[in-house]
């Protein structure tokens, strides 16, 4: 339409970005594609509470590559030295394994279950 009404440069300018747009988009796609894609996990730890591990394990689950989305602690029953029990959900994509293990290791953790956010049933 530009080229009809008497303006070449803009008709030049239209045409290069067609082709820009056209040409770039696959390969844009294509990398975006490649990239590996953001794994949802969720870590279950048992625990001894009032220790300061709560805070220790965020900083190793971000520190290996992941991204906390939420967090549910359930605290013990009331008892003396009941274990507390939290619910972490990361993103990532970074193996999670490495990171059970070094979980594991801390001293006051019972327990590490790991699982997908996409198996859970809530």
């Amino acid at each position: 339409m530009a080229c009809g009404g008497g303006l070449p440069l803009p008709a030049l300018g239209a045409t290069a970005v067609h082709f820009l747009v056209v040409r770039g988009f696959s390969k844009v796609s294509d990398l975006i594609a490649s990239r590996p894609s953001c794994a949802r996990r969720e870590l279950r730890i048992s625990y001894h509470s009032q220790q300061g591990l709560l805070g220790r394990m965020l900083e190793i689950c971000t520190g290996s590559g992941f991204r906390v989305t939420d967090v549910q602690v359930e605290t013990g029953t009331g008892r003396a030295g009941a274990p507390a029990e939290v619910l972490l959900r990361l993103e990532g994509a970074a193996s999670a394994h490495p990171l059970v293990a070094t979980l594991s290791e801390l001293t006051g953790v019972h327990g590490v279950a790991l699982g997908r956010q996409d198996d859970s049933t809530e």
